[in-house]
């Protein structure tokens, strides 16, 4: 019945598919609400993963809001959005690597809006 249902949504009737040509069909566009919502889940369980760090904080909510501002709705998959949350999820519950490489992206970007690094100073005699 679900590759009934997907030969239709490929406008390709008669078409016999095997289960697996099933799963893109949740690659298909977001709606509106539904980036809304992955936002909204993805700004949660990044503050939780940072503890609400404050230069962290304001860092991620920046490079979130231009990220989901900047992007259309095409760019946004559902897979994508969840495999992201659980990364998230991971980086929450432990010290572990995902919670590094979390905290060292923010990190980078924070620098990055200040300027980057100064430049190194001189020591004089």
């Amino acid at each position: 019945m679900a590759s009934r249902a997907w030969a239709r949504l490929n406008n390709s009737p008669g078409t016999q598919s095997c289960p697996r040509d099933a799963q893109p069909a949740q690659f298909a566009m977001m709606s509106g609400e539904a980036v809304i919502h992955a936002y909204r889940h993805v700004l949660r369980h990044s503050l939780r993963a940072i503890q609400f760090s404050k230069p962290a904080r304001y860092t991620l909510r920046d490079r979130l809001r231009l990220a989901f501002r900047k992007g259309s709705t095409t760019d946004f998959e559902p897979l994508k959005i969840k495999n992201t949350v659980e990364f998230l999820q991971y980086a929450t519950r432990e010290n572990g690597v995902e919670h590094r490489i979390v905290k060292n992206l923010l990190f980078v970007w924070w620098m990055q809006a200040k300027g980057g690094r100064g430049k190194p100073r001189n020591k004089t005699l």
